[in-house]
């Protein structure tokens, strides 16, 4: 028995939402093999799409490693096993220095996500020139734009865009105790970015899931294409890229199987036995 991790944006689905037939036969058939298949995303789980969680994962790594649930999504009756949240104290001094340098920093819990509100003017612009949008909740998922983000309480990490330094830069600012990502969503940004605690990533998460139903790392297969999935490539057992990842994942993986759109998943499964 494996358990499969798949990374959502860029891989599950491609980033105009799109989730191809076959990825979901895939899923389907390797589950009726024994197997057990996760999401293992940086989306918060109120941010992944019913369509999505209507595939039937049997379990959500969220939040890049901060949140695992079984039996789907704690929305759908699943049983969260892990959650990490930003201390308070950290969490106030992340936004010190954010202030000014990423206008449209959004703060994820595992129910909302929210922006401030002079923030979302910021993201309604990036959206509307990124993703043809006026809404940025069409991106986002259930944003809620709020006077102060400093009365947020059970962050999970922060993402942000156009941000007035690098995330080279950021991460030097903010210190050891958090991790600066750029973003995995669409095209490369420096100035695009996602921000964790450091030592809570998507490893993280597939570490207690793998805990759970008594299995090691060996036993795990994970799909992916982006810059988050550097940790959850390096800790599978079999590392799968899809043709259409960043060439840094391309160098970590096993096997790199076909696009997104060319059935990449339903081969990556099939090249190891897997349905």
């Amino acid at each position: 028995m494996k358990v499969i991790f798949f990374d959502i944006d860029g891989t599950l689905s491609d980033f105009e939402g799109k989730i191809p037939e076959s990825a979901i036969r895939g899923i389907k058939e390797t589950q009726k093999k024994g197997n057990i298949t996760a999401l293992c995303s940086g989306r918060s789980e109120n941010q992944i799409d019913e369509e999505i969680l209507a595939i039937g994962f049997d379990a959500v790594v969220s939040a890049a490693g901060a949140h695992v649930s079984i039996g789907g999504a704690v929305r759908h009756g699943g049983k969260p096993i892990y959650e990490a949240t930003i201390p308070a104290e950290q969490y106030a001094r992340c936004l010190a220095v954010t202030a000014g340098r990423t206008p449209d920093l959004c703060v994820q819990t595992n129910e909302e996500v929210f922006i401030s509100e002079s923030g979302y003017d910021h993201l309604a612009r990036f959206t509307r020139e990124t993703a043809k949008t006026d809404d940025p909740r069409d991106v986002v998922g259930n944003l809620i734009p709020i006077p102060s983000l400093s009365v947020v309480k059970g962050a999970q990490k922060m993402f942000y865009h156009n941000a007035s330094v690098t995330v080279d830069e950021l991460q030097r600012e903010l210190g050891a105790f958090f991790t600066v990502t750029e973003l995995s969503f669409g095209k490369k940004d420096p100035y695009c970015g996602e921000i964790t605690m450091n030592g809570i990533e998507k490893s993280t998460g597939m570490e207690q899931l793998m805990r759970h139903y008594g299995l090691t790392r060996e036993d795990s297969v994970a799909f992916g294409d982006g810059p988050n999935d550097v940790d959850m490539m390096e800790y599978a057992g079999i590392a799968v890229c899809m043709g259409n990842g960043r060439d840094e994942i391309k160098a970590l993986a096993d096997y790199v199987t076909a696009d997104i759109g060319d059935d990449g998943i339903y081969k990556g499964l099939a090249h190891f036995n897997l349905l």
